[in-house]
């Protein structure tokens, strides 16, 4: 068309040419003055001064004119020709005028450094930074979510709940409950691959289908001018709107609102998320688990109790009589009598332990906080700290551990925290009954001198049946001296287990041990002494352990000891749980030459899994059977063992295992005490109505001295246990 027009010798040319400006007239859209006069001011703002104010007023027209000119040179024609030439120049300078001022107000009014970007420009950066801060807003619940590429991502649920997700595992954390669940997780895509922003937040947005998404027009948002793009999302049987802002100054995404589809506009957004930081520095302890947390909620652990100790848990009126060991929760209290050598040791989660003296009340606030109410408190530390111990007193005193070491403290007469300097004879005595090394220790005299021999292997071979089970244990000290040496085997034994074995290899045989009556056993292991044989005594020297005399170890060698234990792991609910001790003191700084542990479990009820949170183990397992390894090599374990073991049924209240040994045969009957939802978690006394107790006691001269001070520690631990609405004559 324009070649057309501008054909100077065409006699239909001014026709043509009303007829196009008729058409543009009646397309047109009415003239909109306000528009006009803000055009109309930028133009002068923006242009620059006259040079001369005598300038013809034509020039511009007059150059667009000369432009044009030199494209098209003249023609010699009739002067009706030259009339319609000019008409058509004319025509031809206007509607170049034209575009080069809708050229320039587009420049003045266009997109800017947004403008034309589609929304997978806006997307992109997001997937490559490598830290990203957002919120998630519904209604009043506002949820965190940070996330460290590759693979790593938290979602913060309130202060105290969350989950934290790295690779191929997912922990829900709540500190609150001390718990910690893991999980797979399901956003792993495989080793070293990103996690998706929108799985993330829990929204189902593939990027790939937003990459064209178009800008449709600009708005203010938070204060902040932004390109805004349109899209809709499925999610629940409905249909939302979503609407995306991204800062027209730098093309990053700032926000992401969603309304239900139709909805009045202006009404509150079902949805909005957040983007806060991108790739700012970042605190790397917000994708740790805590080593404190645990899967039952644990701060600690009752290890042992002596005398008469309770435990009282949290909104609880009645305390519960320690006969063994016991899971410490958050809020718990634990109390010493006042009369008698009561005392009990407690270890927490934390790496530190806690020996409570008699006449004492101790409560567990966190892994890492008890209040000492009254009496006193051994705390001891066997390494430093990454978080300081806090013990609180009765009121506003306070003392921070964070040092290896142990200190005695008791809560003075004015509620103020005082040290104890020297150790006192309750102590002494209770420490005499318990071993901090788990895994045992050989005691021997060196050059005036007991000292510990060095641990070689440490072998572990356990057989689960349906909660029975029998620990095998094998293990090598070394002694690094050019002299014969006669040592004292302590072994720690769990509070819930007996021995049925003992052994010592003498050469390269194993000689095993027979059971008799305590005097008889000294009296034999003395003579085999006199006669320069290798004996081995086995005693219970009080509390949980067990005391072994051991000769000859010879110099340059390895003693091999070989010890078994059974034990009865409690069910709670449909899971129970084998627990072996390898936190040790020597081990610190000694590591293990070798250590292996090797678990088999046959189950009547069908399992339905086997789980191990403390160690990388290799596992496999069939409807009734698991097989479970772990071994390492100059290995310092940090954490006890542990296993938890879950049925795919669930158990009946009372079960009866009978087993014969030649004509004769015992039987173990298992009973599941009843519990809300029959979950059975704690052995803790329930509350319930205010108890009227009447106690009969035998007072006649029939009660020996031994059955009587028995009777007198069951009077009292049924006494201690009342709460305070309950009633006694």
């Amino acid at each position: 068309m324009a070649d057309e027009v501008a054909k100077p010798d065409d006699p239909d040319a001014d026709d043509r040419l009303r007829d196009l400006l008729r058409t543009v007239g009646h397309d047109a859209a009415g003239v909109d003055q306000s528009a006009l006069e803000s055009i109309r001011q930028k133009l002068l703002n923006a242009a620059p001064a006259p040079a001369s104010m005598s300038g013809h007023p034509s020039a511009a027209v007059r150059e667009v004119h000369s432009s044009s000119a030199a494209v098209t040179p003249k023609s010699q024609s009739s002067p009706q020709s030259g009339s319609r030439s000019m008409l058509t120049k004319l025509a031809a300078v206007s509607v170049a005028a034209v575009s080069c001022v809708a050229l320039w107000v587009a420049g003045l009014f266009g997109p800017g450094p947004g403008g034309g970007i589609a929304l997978g420009d806006v997307l992109r950066p997001l997937n490559t930074a490598e830290m990203l801060h957002l919120q998630l807003v519904r209604g009043d619940d506002t949820r965190d979510v940070w996330i460290h590429q590759p693979g790593v991502v938290r979602r913060q649920d309130s202060p105290t709940r969350y989950e934290i997700i790295r690779g191929s595992r997912l922990w829900r954390v709540d500190e609150t409950e001390n718990t910690v669940v893991s999980e797979d997780s399901p956003f792993f895509t495989g080793a070293g691959a990103s996690v998706d922003v929108f799985d993330a937040l829990g929204l189902d947005v593939a990027s790939s289908d937003l990459s064209d998404v178009p800008a449709t027009g600009q708005e203010v948002y938070d204060g902040v001018e932004c390109d805004v793009f349109q899209t809709t999302l499925e999610e629940n049987d409905r249909e939302l709107a979503l609407t995306w802002y991204a800062d027209r100054a730098t093309n990053r995404l700032r926000a992401i609102v969603a309304h239900d589809k139709g909805a009045v506009p202006g009404g509150l957004p079902v949805m909005e998320v957040r983007l806060v930081a991108v790739d700012e520095p970042f605190d790397e302890s917000l994708f740790v688990v805590a080593d404190s947390l645990s899967e039952d909620g644990r701060i600690g652990k009752v290890l042992q109790a002596q005398g008469i100790v309770t435990l009282k848990p949290v909104m609880n009126a009645r305390w519960t009589p320690l006969a063994r060991q016991m899971l410490l929760r958050r809020g718990d209290w634990l109390r010493t009598d006042v009369r008698g050598a009561n005392a009990a040791l407690a270890a927490m989660t934390t790496e530190v332990q806690l020996t409570v003296g008699p006449a004492s009340l101790l409560e567990f606030i966190s892994p890492s906080e008890v209040r000492l109410h009254y009496g006193q408190v051994q705390i001891h530390s066997s390494g430093e700290l990454e978080e300081p111990f806090l013990l609180r007193g009765p009121g506003e005193a306070q003392v921070e551990v964070t040092a290896e070491g142990k200190q005695l403290i008791r809560v003075a007469r004015d509620e103020s925290l005082a040290t104890v300097a020297e150790p006192p004879l309750w102590l002494q005595g209770f420490e005499g009954t318990t071993s901090n090394e788990s895994i045992g220790s050989l005691i021997v005299e060196v050059d005036g001198r007991n000292v510990p021999l060095t641990v070689g292997y440490h072998h572990v071979s356990v057989e689960i049946r349906d909660q029975i089970v029998r620990t095998t244990i094998e293990q090598s000290f070394v002694n690094h001296t050019d002299v014969r040496l006669e040592g004292v085997f302590h072994f720690p034994l769990p509070q819930d287990a007996s021995i049925s074995g003992f052994g010592m290899w003498i050469g390269d045989e194993l000689v095993e041990a027979d059971v008799v009556e305590k005097q008889r056993a000294r009296e034999i292991y003395e003579t085999i002494l006199r006669e320069r044989r290798d004996p081995g005594l086995l005693e219970w020297t009080g509390g949980n352990i067990f005391k072994a005399r051991v000769f000859p170890i010879e110099a340059n060698s390895e003693k091999r000891i070989k010890i078994v234990y059974t034990q009865v792991v409690p069910l709670r609910g449909n899971r129970y749980r084998y627990s072996y001790a390898l936190n040790s003191e020597l081990l610190r700084t000694s590591p293990l030459r070798e250590l292996s542990i090797d678990v088999l479990c046959y189950s009547d009820l069908p399992l339905l899994k086997v789980e191990c949170s403390s160690h990388d183990v290799r596992s496999e397992m069939t409807a009734h059977s698991a097989h479970v390894e772990f071994s390492a090599q100059e290995y310092s374990p940090d954490r006890d063992f542990e296993l938890v073991f879950e049925l795919d049924e669930r158990q009946s209240d009372v079960v009866v295992i009978p087993h014969r040994r030649g004509d004769d045969g015992y039987f173990v009957i298992q009973l599941m005490p009843p519990s809300p939802g029959g979950n059975w978690q704690r052995e803790v006394l329930p509350d319930g109505e205010p108890m009227n107790m009447l106690v009969l006691c035998d007072t006649s001269a029939s009660m020996d001295s031994t059955k009587r001070e028995h009777q007198r520690e069951f009077v009292a631990s049924l006494l201690s246990s009342m709460g305070e609405n309950d009633r006694f004559r």
